[in-house]
């Protein structure tokens, strides 16, 4: 009778899930070994022990926009520094003002 109650169906509520994972910890018992003797797909009940990212991210709480946040610098920047142009993972640090032109040769040579 028991493994009748632990039948599963689609739309199964998540308080009869934690209560069928409960029940398979309690066990003892294989994952495999408690599924196929309760009547329970073996892959349901693995989808209930893993988190899917779209879980995941349903359970992170949302970005605020009060308050403050704390901003952390990677790297101190010389107070000389001028500019700092980047492009993938190279960098160009430019210690004073400089034409145009030059940032064009410089950025297709």
């Amino acid at each position: 009778m028991e493994s009748q109650a632990l039948k599963t169906k689609k739309g199964t509520s998540l308080p009869e899930r934690q209560a069928i994972v409960q029940r398979w910890k309690e066990s003892g018992k294989s994952k495999k070994d408690f599924c196929s003797e309760n009547g329970i797909n073996y892959y349901t009940l693995m989808s209930w022990l893993t988190p899917s990212k779209n879980k995941a991210k349903q359970l992170k709480a949302p970005p605020t926009a009060e308050g403050f946040s704390e901003v952390k610098l990677l790297q101190k920047i010389s107070p000389n520094l001028f500019a700092r142009i980047s492009m993938g993972k190279s960098s160009v640090d430019l210690y004073q003002p400089v034409s145009p032109d030059f940032l064009v040769r410089l950025l297709t040579a």
